[in-house]
């Protein structure tokens, strides 16, 4: 029995390292269910509704504008009879932006993290484009609303029809975020498939903004606005959906979407 001590104390040796590692991987993953409601993903499920609902209810507190063509009477009366509605329109309006703008730099401070630090700038550049566009309409319609509507029709034609030619940086920016922060939590940390390739398909509807100038239909700026608008809640929903979910996390994948949307403990030592 001595003489087998030192034999199994090698063995032991040899062993090890793997055993450590294999420790290390379990623990990683045993931490992503014991921690999954973490802060980065808890941050990003609220955020991203927050966003949903804020923005969602932003658009309709502008009550149905006409479209831009109209004549600049139709127009004045309208943002004159539309009044109340657009103040409080903006408040949420304002508070959406403030979340897309949040939502969009958590996101790319976990990109940064997990080394892919050009899509964390893209995604930060893209953000300035989403939650300017939102600040700049709300800022404009109040402006009308409280002011120039009611002494200057030719004016307020002139900034609601600066809003719709906005359109295709918001849809470009939209597209550029929304598709860079999806494809960078896919190579950066594993994001579920199904998310990236409905991010991907939503980038693609935003995209058509970009060059639509169509006095009507489907290809002018009014309608490219909802749409776009549209597909951006969509994707928040989405987001939020990706964050809150649970699922098992495989042995054979330990870095599963499971363990995506919160602080590793163990980003520093990688």
């Amino acid at each position: 029995m001595t003489l087998l001590r030192p034999s199994r104390m090698n063995v032991s040796r040899r062993s090890k390292p793997a055993d450590l590692a294999n420790q290390h991987e379990k623990s990683v993953a045993s931490r992503g269910v014991r921690l999954g409601s973490g802060r980065t993903r808890g941050s990003i499920t609220v955020l991203a509704l927050a966003a949903a609902v804020t923005t969602f209810l932003g658009a309709n507190g502008l009550g149905g504008a006409p479209h831009p063509l109209e004549p600049a009477e139709t127009l004045a009366a309208h943002f004159v009879a539309q009044e109340g509605s657009i103040y409080i329109g903006a408040v949420f309006g304002y508070l959406g932006a403030a979340a897309l703008a949040a939502l969009f730099l958590v996101i790319a401070g976990r990109l940064t993290r997990s080394g892919r630090g050009t899509e964390a700038t893209v995604v930060r550049a893209a953000t300035i484009g989403v939650a300017g566009y939102f600040i700049a309409v709300h800022v404009i319609f109040t402006t009308l609303s409280y002011v120039v509507a009611a002494s200057s029709p030719e004016a307020t034609k002139s900034l609601f029809g600066l809003t719709m030619l906005g359109i295709p940086v918001f849809g470009t920016s939209v597209a550029v975020a929304i598709a860079t922060a999806a494809l960078g939590s896919r190579r950066g940390f594993g994001a579920p498939r199904w998310w990236v390739a409905a991010s991907i398909l939503g980038a693609a509807v935003a995209a058509i903004a970009s060059f639509s100038y169509a006095d009507s239909g489907f290809f002018s700026p009014d309608v490219q606005q909802q749409s776009t608008t549209g597909v951006l809640t969509i994707w928040l929903l989405l987001t939020a959906g990706v964050s809150m979910r649970r699922v098992r996390v495989h042995e054979e994948d330990r870095t599963s979407w499971r363990t995506t949307w919160r602080d590793d403990p163990f980003d520093d030592a990688r």
